[in-house]
């Protein structure tokens, strides 16, 4: 068995609590859930082939109980955002946010295959299959995560089915056999309540997640002037909105960030125009950006969370690196 492997494993899914400074309690080994959701997607090989290398560091106290965490990450493969290989994913966390919308329904129906008992479990359990695609152990806990109206985030966003989009659309394949995107949105949401991400955080993170699905909609055609790009069609007008909506920016602002290049002179700043291809680079660019700069804060959030023992003098690392694949067409 590989070492490294068998140390996490006995690290984090044995090791029945972390210490957790900040809030003064333990914090189960699932709070490292929501870091998992971001990052693992499916791929040819394998469900959980993860798309970053991390170090793990796990501190102990002078009588070996784990007094403290820290994960430290590098080499997130940012194209993966804007980039995919059919019959491979995107990052979960997309899917899980475009299921969002099913959450409502699918806590009715859950809730009301508890209440009324066995005998009524025939219709109830079509409706789950309806809008979750199989049948969920069902879970009190997990049940009380299920958001209400007012997390529909697919719906509050703008939000569709994958193939609407163009970032998850490059690859025909939407749904994972036995998974469903809806329970693993509840899973994501019940994660990040333990770690203690605020509503308002989690709120944040799901609204930039969408914001970068509205992006990749964003299409241009040729501007009257040589060179340059304007937005395509009042489709993409619509996204562009949604976009800077998202993002808390000026819609403008964002329009000329995409569409044109500042170059520094020593008479001044000039501006100049870019064509629809350089224009498209320049969206995928700011796409791939955005997702790291929350991946990087999300990390932060989860190790503040956690806690570090700044005193401790013995640690077990374990480094995570991804191996090497093999691509139809390699770019």
């Amino acid at each position: 068995m590989n070492l490294a492997k068998e140390i996490h494993d006995i690290l984090f899914q044995n090791s029945p609590t972390l210490l957790e400074k900040s809030h003064g309690k333990a914090i189960k080994s699932r709070s490292f859930i929501p870091l998992n959701i971001l990052k693992d997607l499916h791929d040819l090989l394998e469900l959980k082939w993860t798309r970053f290398g991390k170090f793990v560091e796990i501190q102990f106290d002078a009588s070996g109980r784990i007094s403290g965490a820290a994960i430290r990450t590098y080499l997130l493969e940012r194209s993966r955002v804007v980039q995919i290989t059919d019959p491979e994913r995107n990052y979960h966390c997309f899917y899980q946010l475009c299921a969002s919308g099913r959450c409502a329904c699918l806590r009715v129906c859950l809730e009301r295959r508890e209440m009324e008992g066995e005998e009524s479990r025939g219709e109830g359990d079509q409706h789950i299959l309806k809008h979750s695609g199989h049948l969920p152990f069902y879970s009190p806990i997990l049940s009380l995560h299920l958001p209400s109206s007012k997390h529909g985030d697919a719906e509050k966003y703008k939000l569709d089915h994958p193939s609407h989009f163009h970032y998850l659309n490059q690859s025909r394949t939407y749904e994972l056999d036995g998974v469903s995107s809806v329970e693993e949105y509840m899973k994501t949401r019940r994660a990040m309540d333990i770690v203690g991400i605020s509503e308002e955080d989690q709120e944040a993170i799901f609204r930039t997640l969408a914001a970068i699905l509205h992006l990749g909609n964003i299409e241009f055609s040729p501007g009257k002037e040589h060179d340059s790009s304007v937005i395509k069609d009042q489709k993409s007008s619509f996204h562009m909105q949604m976009a800077a909506n998202l993002l808390r920016c000026d819609e403008k602002l964002l329009l000329a960030t995409i569409c044109t290049r500042s170059i520094q002179t020593r008479e001044g700043i000039i501006v100049k125009a870019l064509d629809c291809n350089a224009a498209v680079a320049s969206r995928d660019a700011l796409a791939k950006t955005v997702y790291a700069r929350l991946f990087d804060w999300l990390v932060d959030k989860i190790n503040r969370s956690v806690g570090q023992d700044l005193n401790s003098r013995v640690q077990i690392g374990v480094l995570d690196i991804y191996g090497f694949e093999c691509f139809k067409d390699n770019r």
